[in-house]
């Protein structure tokens, strides 16, 4: 995503519970990177909660995750300065299983 200096970008983190076998999941974990690189990360839930050190401090736990339900969160990407880049590492842990995704940030 390109981020110019000075603004913010949102990009929406979710995850979805496909039924199956285990048609509940009993908790999702988010778990992502922290600030770094002139790049500060925020991550906000659907109800407007700034969960940003639960993110980046072990993990940002939903549970209770009913078969065909999206949990997500808003991910806040701001840039202090020009001429930066910065990859982060989003994972969702749902029952032992886990998914990961890449935000590479450029200003």
């Amino acid at each position: 995503m390109r981020v110019p200096a000075g603004t913010t970008r949102h990009v929406i983190w979710s995850i979805k519970n496909l039924g199956g076998a285990y048609p509940r999941l009993h908790r999702v974990t988010f778990d992502g990177c922290a600030d770094g690189n002139g790049f500060r990360f925020r991550y906000v839930t659907p109800a407007g909660s700034d969960v940003t050190r639960a993110v980046t401090n072990g993990g940002y736990l939903v549970r209770g995750v009913n078969a065909n339900e999206k949990v997500w969160l808003t991910v806040r990407v701001t840039a202090s300065s020009s001429g930066r880049e910065r990859s982060c590492r989003l994972t969702g842990d749902g029952n032992g299983a886990t998914d990961s995704v890449t935000v590479r940030a450029r200003s």
